[in-house]
């Protein structure tokens, strides 16, 4: 991917997302490890991704694949939950 759909930090603490940077095709699910919600305080609504190979790549929250890689994701990390026993897991 190129460095333009790459999240960009526009202050230390704000990580924002803008419409032009959004990926437009599907992210792998086997390439996703994580997400998040870009803030409130941002122009744009994004979520961004973390890849395995450690990038951050911003997508629109209303397309259909963000919504299903998100569902997908957040199972993944219940049943990592569940499987360690606590809510926290050390494994890489």
């Amino acid at each position: 991917h190129t460095a333009s759909q790459m999240a960009k930090f526009t202050d230390v603490e704000l990580l924002c997302c803008f419409k032009e940077n959004y990926l437009t095709s599907a992210l792998p699910q086997r390439r996703a490890m994580r997400f998040e919600t870009t803030s409130p305080s941002c122009t744009d609504p994004g979520i961004i991704f973390h890849t395995v190979a450690q990038k951050q790549i911003c997508a629109n929250p209303s397309d259909k694949w963000v919504k299903r890689l998100m569902k997908f994701l957040q199972k993944q990390l219940k049943s990592a939950a569940t499987e360690s026993g606590s809510g926290d897991s050390t494994d890489p």
